[in-house]
């Protein structure tokens, strides 16, 4: 069975799988987790050094969030494979637009309520909030690689295609 189970974990990784579902049981219902926010303001849990914060439960975003600067949520999980993929171009963007705009990223293991909020079914998922706009959503590698099949690319060409087209993204909320 264990056999099994680590052939189809490879043949996933193999494949260059584009997203990964999630799943769990939380807390509080999607209702209570989405309840409005209006006065919740997410406070930054690390130095205003950092480019990338992590989110918390605690300090949480919700889709109605009021947000003065566009603002990049990569909701994540250790244990996805394109998850990985998509993390060294969001670490690029974050570099790229740095005091333009903030970016955070989201574990959905160690944060259920925030993951609840934003209704996160795959991962990895990106959402962006501008100031007065509607939150917009990207769930898995996708919308980042055009149909571009990233199995016979290399790990930087990878990179570089998921940047160019995150940061095509970011930079429209500008």
């Amino acid at each position: 069975m264990k056999k099994i189970a680590l052939f189809a974990a490879l043949a996933v990784m193999a494949m260059g799988a584009v997203s990964c579902s999630s799943s769990g049981s939380e807390n509080k219902t999607a209702e209570q987790a989405a309840e409005p926010t209006e006065e919740v303001t997410p406070v930054a849990v690390a130095e205003e050094a950092e480019l990338i914060v992590s989110v918390t439960d605690d300090n949480m975003f919700r889709p109605d969030t009021k947000v003065e600067a566009p603002v990049v949520l990569d909701f994540n999980a250790t244990w996805c494979v394109p998850c990985k993929k998509l993390t060294p171009a969001f670490d690029k963007a974050a570099d790229r637009f740095a005091g333009k705009v903030k970016f955070y990223t989201v574990d959905i293991d160690k944060n259920p309520l925030t993951k609840e909020a934003f209704g996160v079914e795959s991962i990895p998922m990106v959402v962006v909030l501008t100031p007065g706009g509607a939150p917009q959503t990207f769930v898995g590698l996708d919308p980042f690689v055009g149909g571009t099949d990233i199995k016979e690319l290399t790990s930087d060409q990878t990179t570089d295609l998921i940047y160019g087209n995150l940061a095509s993204i970011i930079q429209k909320t500008l």
